[in-house]
């Protein structure tokens, strides 16, 4: 068993602001985080928890040219990771998020209008709901 089989997370969430596509120094290596609402409970006691996903290579491409805010991205293999920093009001925070690299798949349910039902093999897109307040803008 590999490690990366014993730190492995799935999940589903909607996009919480635009993607931007940067690129390594080192040796141009395409990579995006994308900040992503998970719900989680049920009922009155459903909330929002809002975490990053980093993503390297052509899953980063493909991202930053198919989804948009507000849809929906499913994931499995990703690597969970905290970090800690110093928010805008002077506390210790720690930031959650997961790492997409090989080995790693991620689906998006509804994306931009221009691309078609068969580059995600589904009935098209639906209609998102559109995430709000992404406290993410302090990290």
């Amino acid at each position: 068993m590999s490690k990366q089989d014993l730190n492995s997370h799935c999940g589903t969430g909607r996009v919480g602001k635009e993607i931007e596509l940067r690129h390594t120094k080192n040796n141009g290596t395409p990579v995006c985080d994308v900040s992503v609402a998970m719900n989680v409970g049920f009922g009155e006691r459903q909330t929002t928890v809002w975490t990053r996903l980093t993503v390297w290579g052509k899953q980063a491409e493909f991202l930053a040219e198919y989804v948009s805010k507000g849809d929906l991205l499913a994931w499995t293999g990703a690597q969970y990771r905290v970090e800690g920093f110093q928010g805008s009001d002077g506390e210790e925070k720690k930031v959650h998020y997961f790492e997409l690299n090989q080995g790693s798949q991620i689906n998006s349910v509804g994306g931009k209008k221009d691309r078609t039902e068969e580059d995600f093999g589904g009935d098209g897109p639906a209609e998102p709901a559109q995430p709000a307040n992404d406290p993410t803008d302090d990290w």
